[in-house]
């Protein structure tokens, strides 16, 4: 028998989250209740740099009620568990750069559901922190473009 998964279709079981990124969170509704409409359960990510002015966008995000929200930032992570009545599932991406256990253990002890370790670590340091438990709650990339600089103005063209 063949089925639309051996054809090379994406099967909606076959995911655990479909992430947006969208700037600041916002303009996501159309997209976000579309993909709920086939059955995928949707993220909303965050910004990297959290201002103090910008915590209006993440009220945003919250109050478009996501199963999860990739929280890039200890600010969000703070505000979504203490100032909000969010109560789907927060994962950490890898801007918040887990290069130890310790960091992981912290992180994942405030209630985090998932980790994705910082790109910078090598094969033998991933181990490292695998071996301290917890595996099944951490992520690697294992293929992305890196980015090599996150900031709010253009180095090359000054404003």
């Amino acid at each position: 028998m063949v089925t639309a998964a051996s054809q090379g279709e994406l099967q909606v079981t076959e995911f655990q989250f479909i992430i947006l990124d969208f700037e600041f969170g916002r303009d996501t509704k159309p997209a976000l209740e579309a993909l709920r409409a086939i059955g995928f359960r949707v993220g909303l990510a965050t910004t990297r740099i959290l201002k103090p002015q910008e915590y209006g966008n993440l009220k945003i995000i919250a109050a478009q009620n996501p199963d999860m929200i990739l929280a890039r930032n200890l600010g969000a992570i703070s505000y979504f568990q203490d100032h909000s009545d969010f109560a789907g599932e927060i994962a950490g991406d890898f801007s918040l750069n887990i290069t130890n256990h310790l960091t992981a253990s912290y992180l994942l002890g405030k209630g985090l559901s998932t980790l994705c370790l910082s790109y910078d670590l090598n094969d033998i340091q991933v181990r490292d922190i695998l071996q301290y438990g917890q595996g099944d709650r951490l992520e690697v990339t294992v293929h992305q473009f890196m980015p090599s600089f996150h900031g709010e103005h253009c180095v090359l063209r000054p404003s």
